[in-house]
């Protein structure tokens, strides 16, 4: 199975959607998406996974970050954010001390590990184990 990129009419009425309940964030972003020193952005957008992390960052921060990068940090950071909040959701005792940055720092252990292991896809319970490593070790 193959996902099409979006043309810039999708783009276009994905980002009226995305914003429906605030038509002037919605203005802001076509605005500031249609700069041409966003045009590698625009590039970005044609799929719909990123152009979701756009719209979310913009969301957020009312500006694109200057680096691809830059984008997917926020996007991370925005969505370590909202995660919860978003679905009613009061996570366990042992996770209340995880700041986004903590969370953030987790990941990228996570992925850091598994990747130089060449580990891409592992059960459900090795993740387990390597979270609750993370949060043993974290200082008191």
């Amino acid at each position: 199975m193959q996902i099409s990129d979006f043309d810039d009419k999708q783009i276009r009425t994905f980002v009226k959607r995305w914003f429906r309940k605030n038509p002037i964030k919605r203005d802001a972003f076509l605005q500031e998406f249609a700069k041409p020193e966003h045009r590698g952005l625009r590039e970005l957008a044609r799929t719909p996974l990123l152009l979701t992390l756009l719209c979310l960052v913009f969301s957020d921060n009312m500006t694109f970050g200057q680096r691809r990068a830059d984008i997917y940090i926020d996007a991370l950071h925005a969505l370590l954010r909202k995660w919860d909040t978003s679905r009613n959701i009061r996570r366990d005792e042992i996770y209340r001390d995880l700041s986004p940055v903590r969370k953030h720092q987790l990941f990228a252990r996570i992925a850091a590990e598994t990747f130089e292991q060449g580990d891409y896809f592992f059960p459900q319970a090795e993740l387990e184990r390597k979270i609750l490593r993370y949060i043993r070790n974290l200082p008191r």
